[in-house]
C-alpha cells in the first residue's frame, strides 16, 4: 500500500502524535525508518454520544494530530513536519464506548 511512496515520505519528516514506542514500531514496520515520537496533549474530552465508535476514534486521532502539528509548528518554522500521524483506540462492551 505505501510502496510507491515510501521513498518520498523516507525524505520527510514524519512525526508520530504519540508517546507509544509499541505505535512507533508499528509505523516502522511499515517501511517508514525515521519516524518521532511527540506526545499529544490533546484533551481527549470528546462526548462519545455525539458520535458513531469509528468517528469518535477519528475525531480523537484528528485531535491529537492538530495539536501536535500546531504545537511544533509554532515554535520553529524550520521544524514544522511534513507529516503528522495519529491514532487512537478505544474499548467497547456491547455497544458502550468505554
Amino acid at each position: 500500500m505505501l510502496k510507491p511512496i515510501l521513498h518520498q515520505i523516507g525524505t520527510k519528516r514524519v512525526v508520530l502524535a504519540s508517546g507509544s514506542p509499541r505505535r512507533q514500531e508499528l509505523i516502522q514496520n511499515l517501511g517508514i525508518s525515521d519516524v518521532q515520537l511527540c506526545p499529544s496533549t490533546f484533551e481527549e474530552n470528546l462526548d462519545p454520544s455525539q458520535y458513531s465508535f469509528s468517528d469518535y476514534v477519528a475525531m480523537t486521532a484528528l485531535g491529537k494530530v492538530r495539536e501536535v502539528y500546531e504545537r511544533l509548528s509554532k515554535d520553529d518554522a524550520t521544524k514544522r513536519p511534513d507529516v503528522v500521524i495519529g491514532a487512537d483506540t478505544m474499548v467497547t462492551m456491547d455497544g458502550q464506548m468505554y
